[in-house]
């Protein structure tokens, strides 16, 4: 009941059910937030609580300034906690904040290089900030590294059709 990295994970663990198949977020959210409050209760230097509570405001109540504010407070008190800087990258590149978000993301990637999902995150943001020919180059390197993900044809795809190129994109 004292343990603030329960209560974050446990915040982390109801914020990703809407993203993940269980799509009841006026469910889920609010136990996310209320178990993120309580991380930072017990601990408010924890990184991982004010990165939960980050992941609350920015997907739940839309308070981009607020999550912000959190992610940087995460990232200053433990600049090596991968996934703040991974879900701070998706809040700046939904913002056209590319730049900013690839840069994100790539911290993530050198802390956890082997995490599917900030790698693919890298992919995404690359094609949304229409960074077509380093995609590619990304996607190449996530295939290396996770090779029977079948994702990786279909957003190869998308890139291919995005870029013109029908035939590799039907291909793919």
């Amino acid at each position: 009941p004292n343990y603030a990295l329960a209560y974050s994970g446990l915040a982390d663990t109801y914020a990703l059910f809407p993203n993940r198949g269980d799509f009841r977020p006026k469910e889920y959210m609010p136990q996310a937030k209320a178990a993120a409050l309580k991380a930072l209760e017990l601990d408010p230097n924890l990184a991982e609580a004010h990165t939960s509570m980050a992941k609350v405001l920015f997907e739940y109540e839309y308070d981009f300034a607020g999550a912000e504010k959190s992610f940087k407070r995460a990232i200053e008190l433990d600049p090596n906690y991968a996934s703040a800087h991974q879900w701070y990258s998706e809040l700046l590149s939904l913002s056209s904040r590319h730049d900013e978000a690839i840069r994100e993301i790539t911290k993530a990637i050198e802390l956890d290089p082997f995490s599917m999902i900030i790698n693919q995150n890298m992919i995404v943001w690359l094609v949304f900030a229409e960074r077509l020919d380093e995609a590619l180059l990304q996607y190449k390197k996530f295939n290396e590294l996770f090779p029977n993900e079948p994702r990786f044809h279909f957003i190869n795809g998308i890139i291919y059709a995005r870029q013109g190129k029908y035939d590799q994109a039907v291909e793919e």
